[in-house]
This record gives C-alpha cells, sequence and structure tokens, in this order.
C-alpha cells in the first residue's frame, strides 16, 4: 500500500536509530543531565558517552549513576549549548557522515576523575555533648562500595581554678552508607580507648578508660567536591574512678558528630 511506501521512506531518510538515546534534563551547573538509555542496551556506570547536535560532538562525559528510566551523565567540562532532545551515543560508536565518536575531545578532567568511586575519605569536626565538647579527625577506607572501616583520634583539655583535665586516644570504626562510597545514610560503631589524666591543686590521678560510640546521620557532597556529616548518636566512656574528681562526662551520654571532609 502506498502508506506503507512513504513510512519506508522516512525510515530509511532518518539518520541512525529512530529511538537512540537522548538528553532528558540538563543541571543548572551545566555538568550533569539525565538520559534516556538506547533502544538496543542500557548504559551502565562509566560508559563514556557523547553529545550529538547535527552529528557532531559538541560534548563526551561518563555515566555515573543508572536508573531504570535512564541514567545521569558528568560531563568533561561544563557545556551550555546541550539541550533537550539531543541524541546520545556511546563514545566508540560510529557517528552518521562518517565522523567517529571516538575523535579525541579535550578533557580538562583526568580519568581517575570521570567517576565518583573513592576510597578513603578524611574529615575533621567535632563531638558535642551535654556538658563536654572534642574536635576529632575521622579516616575511613573503603573496604566495600558501602562499607568502610575507620580511626577517629580524640583530644579534650579542660581546666577550672581547681584541676586541669587533659583526655586523648582513639577509637576504630565500622561505618555502613546507603549510597557507594561515603554517600547517604550514615551508621557509625566504634570501640576503642582514652588516657585521661587530672592534675591541679589535687593530687595527679591518671587513668585508661574504654571509650565507645554509635551514631546515625547522614554524609552528603558539596559541588567543591568536599562532603559533610552529620550524625546522632551514644557514646560510653568508662569511668576512671579517680579519688578526688568527678569526671561528669563518663558513663553513656548522648552526642552529636558534625565533620567535614574530602574524598580521594
Amino acid at each position: 500500500m502506498a502508506w506503507r511506501a512513504y513510512i519506508l521512506v522516512f525510515l530509511l531518510a532518518v539518520p541512525g536509530p529512530l529511538f537512540a538515546s537522548e538528553v532528558l534534563r540538563v543541571g543548572k551547573d551545566a555538568l550533569n543531565f539525565a538520559i534516556t538509555h538506547d533502544d538496543s542496551r542500557q548504559w551502565k556506570a562509566k560508559d563514556r558517552v557523547c553529545v550529538l547536535q547535527r552529528a557532531r560532538e559538541v560534548a563526551c562525559g561518563v555515566v555515573v549513576k543508572v536508573a531504570v528510566k535512564g541514567a545521569i551523565v558528568r560531563l568533561d567540562q561544563p557545556n551550555y549549548d546541550i539541550l533537550a532532545g539531543d541524541r546520545v551515543v556511546s563514545k566508540y560508536q560510529a557517528v552518521p557522515g562518517g565522523q567517529s565518536a571516538a575523535a579525541p575531545l579535550i578533557n580538562s578532567v583526568p580519568e581517575a576523575e570521570d567517576s565518583d568511586t573513592h576510597f578513603a575519605n578524611v574529615a575533621l569536626g567535632g563531638v558535642a555533648g551535654t556538658n563536654f565538647f572534642y574536635p576529632v579527625v575521622n579516616f575511613q577506607v573503603a573496604v566495600a562500595p558501602t562499607i568502610s572501616l575507620g580511626l577517629t583520634g580524640l583530644f579534650f583539655n579542660y581546666s577550672n581554678e581547681l584541676n586541669t583535665l587533659l583526655a586523648f586516644g582513639g577509637m576504630a570504626t565500622v561505618n555502613y552508607y546507603s549510597q557507594e562510597y561515603f554517600r547517604g545514610l550514615w551508621v557509625q560503631l566504634g570501640g576503642g580507648i582514652a588516657a585521661i589524666s587530672v592534675s591541679g591543686a589535687s593530687p595527679p590521678e591518671s587513668a585508661t578508660a574504654f571509650a565507645g560510640l554509635a551514631t546515625v546521620g547522614w554524609r552528603g557532597y558539596w559541588d567543591l567536591g568536599f562532603n559533610i556529616g552529620v550524625g546522632a548518636g551514644l557514646q560510653y566512656l568508662g569511668d576512671p574512678a579517680f579519688q578526688n574528681t568527678v569526671l561528669t562526662s563518663a558513663g553513656i551520654k548522648p552526642i552529636v558528630v558534625l565533620d567535614v571532609g574530602l574524598s580521594f
């Protein structure tokens, strides 16, 4: 029939797949955008893709997150010319007209930074209780995408008219994240020791006590590459049983945790 002939001519005249992957939405930073899956395959994390306009590459990037309906791409560098509906192809897919999407593109970001895979996170922050505060340094190493082992150092120095209290130590921690590589819901369990000493008007005393914590919170990322962790929970510090000083921070106490870190 005549209408079938017209459809056949139309299909042959369309360059490339009729239902190719395309840009769904572009982020305000012109660096991240959402794309649909290709009709013949689904994108995977770390896939290299390029955006085409009139069969010409305008930008390339890497798939950083995959969902059922599509994927999120992070460009090598911001591009404000990309529009919803632009065609998206694999970096190594042939481009209509004889051009190749594998042609070199100026890369402003090294290959190692193309994905959000991180193996360690270092953070500086503090722990606050009802009657105490101390700074902490938190270092974590990923042993799985959502699990990390860490070390947390602590230092506490408090003086009044009579005595000076000094405490320092560290804890080993196990951390779980709901999203890969130090992101999302953050559950932290830790245990270690603290050396505590008192000096001043009273005879000096010192002891070593067990310290532990359990917190639940969230770690999110800033655009600059830093991350911020916020949590709340409980801390336990063994009572050193000093004869002349009562340590009010000993026992089980509620705490709030806040730190700013960098993943690498």
